[in-house]
């Protein structure tokens, strides 16, 4: 059997074992989390063209599981305690109800994490955190200008409310019915808690949301500013909605369901009607683990399942008038005897002999490999990574946004758990891209954060030359501060971007706020007299610095003296002091109190607004 090569970038080995089901999820603005029995690992990416280190350069953020009080309580304990044995025994040892008891500590250990849509809640913007527990908490976290993370919504309290208000929704499920209580009133309780449970989640478009529940409802929100509201529920007749999966072609809503029971279901839902159609009707018992839509045309609909120890690819398509589905084509793989953990599709860029259908499939147990949809178990391709899993399974799979990076999480194996106390779980990253499709991604004209990183940490360890080429300004800039280090050309041409970037938001600047103060308009005029070649720019600066002397306007901030030396990023006084220059106004930051990018730390006056570099696209944050 052929293998495909992958080369082994790094190994973090973590003190703990995982336990979840979807541990791995890396957002678009490139941080990558993972879910571990001890909390919650962050690794944001940081581009710093400057760090001499062959590793990649990640920022480690951790939120860790602490048990708490439980704020959803369904049943007090008071009232518990007076209840029939029998009943009061069916609701503690029911394991969802179990959740919502009194007695119960909330716990953080998490059975999914993801990333939200980018978005605004109250003051926050950006990708939150998603997490769902296995005690049913639905949380949103977010980052504090890069200073530890905290929990901004609990989305599982809108849901006990929802629920409250609207018990007209909370409908009753066929394949719960024999185990209900036969008192209305705790049948109640019982049908809230399963509502409340929340196990998946599609998250498509910052306005809306829809998540899959153990008590078989899909539910639909509407999101608007910090406002979570309920706006819709459908009862299903699964046992429980393991895995969903969302498109919207018009005005209709096509969500793909999948179930405990093995089935997968089409819900169409419109303004004037919903339709729930059969996609795979065999009630397998093998559990739906992962829907992903491949491709959203309505005619020619393709989705991916993810079904135990199977992958399976289903073409098909869809009536939006007559609310009818037909499969046109079905295909599947065997991953082996153990769970399949992970999918990811190959983009055929990254692996010119592959098919633009090929998949990267990881199990619990054996080797990885590649699949395309019409081959055979025999003829899929293992992928050939030199690292020694024996004494290990795997628990996820997934890529960095432009799949530059991959990474495996894995945990010491049941059967040699005499390695726990050493190793108990670690991170494998590696790569598939060659040294020359490394060099064809950076140059091109996307601006790829993980790719550069990659490029970064390739070309100190091994010499990767620099691009002939650029179509992107912000990428050539970055690589060139990357390669100054060693060549003076690149440093010349980094010095020689930096000038054009400076002068462009330095204009913007001007004709955005006309009316600058005289110091601040100063220092601007200064730095495009020196570089600019516009004459019309050139008249204007000159003008305004013939009224306006720059020993005039700009002093040093320690001493007060006179600035001598004006350079590219900072300005010196006649005794030493160096003051770095803000890299959109120009003006000589003294106080510590300016902003800074997170990546290449080049500095931002308090002033300005922006929220991403104008060198490296990287989040600009506040000095601490």
């Amino acid at each position: 059997m052929i293998k495909m090569a992958a080369k082994l970038v790094k190994i973090y080995n973590y003190p703990t074992q995982i336990s979840c089901e979807t541990p791995l999820a890396w957002s678009p603005d490139h941080r990558l989390a993972i879910a571990t029995k001890k909390g919650i690992f962050i690794y944001s990416l940081v581009l710093d063209p400057f760090n001499t280190s062959t590793d990649i350069n990640t920022k480690k953020d951790f939120i860790p599981t602490e048990p708490c009080k439980n704020p959803d309580i369904l049943l007090a304990q008071e009232r518990l305690t007076q209840l029939p044995l029998e009943l009061k025994d069916m609701l503690l040892q029911d394991r969802v109800f179990a959740s919502f008891n009194e007695d119960v500590e909330s716990q953080s250990d998490m059975r999914y994490v993801g990333w939200s849509p980018h978005m605004k809640i109250a003051e926050h913007q950006g990708h939150f955190l998603i997490g769902l527990g296995y005690d049913y908490t639905f949380s949103l976290h977010f980052s504090q200008n890069g200073d530890g993370w905290v929990v901004q919504k609990n989305l599982r309290s809108v849901l006990l409310s929802h629920a409250q208000l609207k018990k007209s929704d909370l409908k009753d499920n066929k394949r719960f019915t024999c185990l209900y209580p036969s008192d209305p009133a705790y049948r109640d309780l019982y049908k809230k808690a399963y509502f409340a449970a929340t196990i998946c989640i599609s998250w498509k478009s910052a306005e809306r949301l829809i998540t899959g529940q153990e008590g078989g409802e899909v539910v639909f929100w509407k999101v608007k500013d910090d406002l979570f509201q309920i706006v819709d529920v459908y009862q299903t007749d699964l046992p429980s909605v393991t895995a969903i999966d969302t498109m919207v072609h018009g005005d209709r809503q096509v969500i793909f369901v999948g179930s405990r029971d093995g089935t997968v279901h089409c819900l169409i839902k419109s303004s004037k009607q919903t339709s729930f159609l059969p996609v795979w009707d065999e009630e397998d018992r093998l559990k739906v683990i992962n829907i992903k839509i491949l491709k959203e045309d309505p005619k020619n609909c393709k989705i991916l399942l993810a079904k135990a120890n199977f992958v399976i690819v289903i073409k098909m398509a869809i009536d939006l008038n007559k609310n009818a589905v037909k499969i046109l084509e079905e295909h599947a793989v065997n991953a082996g005897l153990s769970q399949v953990v992970g999918v990811e599709q190959i983009s055929v860029e990254d692996a010119h002999e592959l098919t633009e259908d090929t998949f990267l499939i990881a199990a619990t147990k054996g080797n990885m490999f590649f699949w395309t949809p019409g081959q055979t178990d025999s003829q899929k391709t293992d992928l050939g990574l030199q690292v020694d899993r024996t004494h290990y399974c795997s628990w996820g799979l997934t890529a960095s946004p432009n799949q530059a990076i991959f990474c495996l999480l894995e945990s010491v194996s049941s059967f040699n758990d005499h390695l726990t106390m050493r190793e108990p779980g670690r991170l494998v990253i590696f790569t598939l891209a060659s040294h020359e499709q490394i060099r064809e991604k950076v140059q091109g004209p996307q601006f790829m954060p993980d790719y550069l990183e990659l490029f970064r940490s390739s070309y100190v360890k091994s010499g990767l030359e620099l691009p002939d080429s650029y179509e992107n300004v912000h990428a050539k800039w970055w690589i060139n501060s990357v390669g100054a280090q060693k060549s003076q050309t690149a440093r010349d041409i980094c010095q020689a971007v930096e000038i054009e970037l400076r002068m462009t938001a330095a204009n913007t600047f001007t004709e955005k706020f006309p009316k600058l103060d005289k110091k601040i308009r100063c220092a601007m005029y200064e730095f495009l007299q020196k570089h600019t070649k516009d004459k019309k720019i050139l008249k204007k600066t000159n003008d305004f610095l013939r009224r306006n002397p720059v020993d005039e306007c700009m002093e040093c901030d320690v001493c007060k003296g006179k600035l001598q030396h004006l350079e590219l990023q900072y300005v010196t006084c006649g005794k030493g002091h160096q003051l770095p220059r803000c890299t959109v106004t120009q003006f000589p930051l003294g106080v510590p109190s300016y902003r800074f990018c997170s990546w290449c730390n080049s500095p931002y006056a308090a002033s300005v607004a922006h929220s991403t570099c104008i060198l490296c696209t990287g989040p600009i944050l506040n000095f601490q």
